[in-house]
């Protein structure tokens, strides 16, 4: 009876473990399906908890894929012609032979029937299933209106898209202003709500999260693979021929590559060959800029940017014989030298309206110490950012190269103003406004701050009722009767006040940074 029963149990199992199914899926998550199925009336998402999903005899399950189903493949039996004297293969005509069903559809429908997957009832799935790769294109931007040509672009430079050319929906990753060389990017930061019971596991970004492309342009596939500049192996044989003329350059441990360093967007980024290289100071690149990035990317979980970054100005390096004197460093790139750039520079402008505009910079070279204090040309401000908090100890360090944080403001005010994107300015100016109002005197606009932009000022400035005082006479002077009607005594008293207020003004400007807090409670920072 013991031995009936167990067999009893073992025809069971056997039968219920072959009447499983099990779709497998792909190591590359990136190319793994949606997939959901049915419980009752309603539909789910599935998880992917584990390598592979179990389904049983007759469960029915639904996949998605915003490029298209790779081809599926399948095993057919199939009638084999054999000699007259081989009687091998005469003994079994019958062979399996491994084939493909095109998909070219982006949802399907699975059946386990038995242990095998079924497509259309006919072919029966012996393979991972997994969507198409998401392909790329670089587009030219044929009509650049003149806002964008003015806000972050040169009008003698060319604006290019960088967008998927596969999908349902396609995105643009960014854009580039280009000339020979990349003169700066912009993209756009995703945000990504995390699990509650997580709060520390971000959720990957997915390509459908990108912004979705509005407009179709030219592809311009030759520069997916012009070569650009030579390989990291020649340029490390052209640093050894200058390092006999100036030992300094030892240190100059100098490569290619894309000027885009932060996960996940590097996986997308990566595919444009040599379109978005720059040379990097490598103990930047490995140390304080990836410390930076990931302070950034744990901050954007829940913030929103415009991301703009590019580099600026020239690496200097000392002379050997006297290192009080410098020059500028170039390497050789085929015919042309390249020259080295002195920052690597990222503007992050908010997009959601929960933090200010913020600049940082990174001095990309190993000579800092030779050319203090001038590295740092506006007053910096990383250590008043709370984001930044768990990555700026290091920033400050030479040897890891030197980060800082200035104010779009203070960049303006800067000597490398001009050499920066003009929406910086812009936007700059249009904050300002927002925050002024004008006063005409004697057909001059004279910009006066309101009480709304300092009342949300926290520090304590000594006479500071006298801009109240400036604010109400100004403003009842104009309330009683137009400009073109002030008497001459009103004017003077006018200028008088005027003159207290710019007294003032220069005051907290010149002592913005001594108690300002630039926290993200208070600020937006």
């Amino acid at each position: 009876m013991i031995k009936l029963l167990i067999l009893w149990i073992t025809c069971y199992l056997v039968r219920n473990v072959c009447s499983d199914c099990f779709l497998q899926i792909p190591e590359n998550k990136g190319n793994a399906p949606l997939w959901q199925k049915k419980a009752g009336d309603l539909w789910f998402k599935i998880p992917y908890i584990s390598h592979r999903l179990k389904l049983q005899d007759g469960e029915v399950i639904n996949g998605y894929c915003a490029t298209k189903f790779r081809d599926i493949g399948y095993n057919a039996k199939v009638t084999v012609y054999c000699m007259h004297y081989d009687r091998e293969c005469q003994r079994s005509q019958i062979s399996t032979e491994r084939r493909y069903k095109r998909i070219n559809e982006r949802n399907v429908t699975l059946v386990c029937d038995g242990s095998s997957l079924k497509y259309h009832s006919k072919f029966v799935v012996e393979d991972v299933i997994s969507c198409d790769d998401v392909k790329w294109s670089i587009n030219m931007e044929l009509n650049q209106d003149e806002e964008s040509q003015k806000s972050w672009c040169k009008e003698d430079y060319q604006t290019f898209d960088l967008s998927t050319n596969n999908l349902d929906q396609n995105r643009i990753l960014a854009k580039i202003c280009f000339d020979f060389s990349l003169r700066s990017i912009k993209y756009k930061t995703i945000e990504r709500k995390t699990k509650m019971w997580n709060e520390k596991k971000f959720l990957p970004v997915a390509v459908n999260d990108l912004p979705e492309a509005t407009t179709v342009s030219s592809e311009v596939k030759f520069l997916n693979t012009t070569i650009l500049h030579i390989g990291n192996e020649a340029l490390q044989r052209n640093f050894k021929v200058l390092h006999e003329t100036n030992p300094w350059l030892h240190l100059a441990n100098y490569e290619y590559g894309s000027i885009i360093q932060n996960d996940p967007f590097i996986n997308y980024f990566n595919q444009y060959n040599q379109l978005l290289d720059i040379l990097w100071w490598e103990n930047l690149r490995l140390t304080n800029w990836r410390r930076f990035l990931d302070a950034l990317e744990q901050h954007t979980a829940n913030n929103t940017y415009e991301v703009y970054m590019g580099t600026l100005d020239v690496v200097q390096i000392p002379l050997w014989s006297n290192p009080m004197e410098s020059e500028y460093l170039e390497v050789q790139n085929g015919f042309l030298n390249d020259t080295v750039p002195q920052y690597i520079w990222t503007y992050l402008a908010s997009t959601d309206g929960k933090n200010h505009d913020l600049y940082v910079f990174a001095y990309n070279s190993p000579y800092a110490s030779f050319f203090e204090p001038k590295v740092k040309f506006c007053s910096d401000i990383c250590g008043k950012i709370n984001w930044l908090e768990s990555a700026r100890f290091s920033f400050g360090y030479a040897n890891c190269g030197i980060i800082f944080c200035c104010t779009p403001d203070a960049v303006k005010q800067s000597a490398y103003a001009t050499k920066l994107l003009d929406i910086v300015m812009s936007r700059a100016m249009d904050t300002q406004a927002d925050k002024n109002i004008a006063i005409p005197v004697g057909g001059v606009e004279i910009e006066v701050k309101s009480e709304e932009v300092m009342a949300g000022n926290t520090q304590d400035f000594p006479n500071k009722d006298m801009l109240h005082n400036a604010q109400h006479i100004i403003t009842n002077a104009f309330e009683q009767k137009p400009s073109e009607l002030i008497t001459k005594a009103e004017k003077a008293k006018i200028a008088e006040e005027l003159g207290k207020l710019n007294t003032l003004e220069s005051f907290i400007y010149n002592n913005h940074d001594s108690d300002t807090d630039f926290t993200e409670g208070n600020s937006g920072y």
